[in-house]
């Protein structure tokens, strides 16, 4: 991942894949791109830290699973696991890095556009309003007549 060899990524995957059933592996269903290493990345959040663009778009179309084909329509799924689970994940490393670039890319765009229809822009406009309403009452609060402290 680190030095963009993607065909190595994909013979690792092959291999695993191969002789998973063979080897007594410590977690033999966990595929050996997703065991974390010492610093808790698993590989598409190392990909996303410190490989192109190219090689993380490359590990996000290695963990999607085809559903259905019909011709040249083909309906993948992209599980979030890794991808935005966490303090480790692909997007937490992605905004934290600042690699932006990786925020064009066409599934990153999807996903980031879902996340907002589903819960950014209920949270922003229920966060707005919470603030009118304090802002309202402050400004009650300030212009109304005191009464006299003098009695």
């Amino acid at each position: 991942v680190l030095h963009d060899h993607q065909d190595m990524y994909d013979l690792l995957i092959s291999e695993w894949r191969a002789r998973k059933d063979a080897h007594q592996w410590a977690e033999p269903d966990v595929c050996i791109t997703e065991r974390p290493n010492r610093k808790g990345q698993r590989c598409l959040a190392l990909a996303a830290a410190k490989a192109s663009a190219e090689m993380f778009d490359h590990a996000l179309t290695a963990t999607g699973e085809v559903i259905w084909q019909h011709g040249k329509t083909t309906f993948t799924l992209y599980p979030v696991d890794g991808l935005d689970d966490g303090p480790h994940s692909a997007m937490a490393y992605i905004i934290g890095k600042g690699r932006h670039e990786l925020l064009n890319l066409p599934r990153i765009r999807r996903l980031l556009q879902s996340k907002w229809e589903t819960f950014g822009r209920r949270s922003l406009w229920t966060r707005l309003l919470k603030h009118l309403v304090l802002l309202a009452a402050f400004q009650v609060g300030i212009t109304l007549p005191r009464a006299s402290i003098d009695r």
